[in-house]
């Protein structure tokens, strides 16, 4: 029991804007580059938000599988740039890959263990960190 109490390690992640390039049929790719700065591996979540500074709307898209990070480690993803005109930002979302997510995964895939774990037993595990970048201009 005391290891599901114990604290998280420290988590740090940056994320910053590399700039535009275009994909083989001449879409607009937005490109940003990831560092896990953390203590430990993290996960970043399969699925992103882009925020729309003019109207304050954010919209979800799937980004592709998670990606796990080891520490100092990153990766650069290149992602559909927003048409419209107005300033626009990324959110990342984003766990640390501990037991606890293991656990709660392994669980998830398996019938056997849903009936024999409740729900409670083993408590979803939230996406804890949701990182924004700055405002970005067409």
């Amino acid at each position: 029991m005391w290891l599901w109490l114990r604290p998280t390690p420290a988590f740090s992640v940056s994320v910053s804007f590399a700039g535009f390039t275009n994909s083989p049929t001449g879409a607009l790719l937005a490109t940003f580059a990831i560092t896990n700065q953390s203590t430990t591996t993290i996960r970043r979540w399969d699925f992103y938000n882009i925020e729309d500074q003019r109207t304050q709307l954010s919209s979800e898209f799937h980004l592709g599988p998670d990606a796990y990070l080891a520490k100092d480690h990153g990766e650069v993803v290149a992602l559909p740039a927003p048409t419209h005109q107005a300033p626009w930002r990324l959110t990342l979302h984003f766990t640390p890959d501990s037991w606890r997510r293991k656990v709660i995964d392994i669980r998830s895939r398996s019938q056997l263990l849903t009936r024999i774990m409740p729900k409670g037993f083993v408590p979803d595990f939230p996406v804890e960190h949701h990182i924004r970048t700055e405002w970005i201009s067409p």
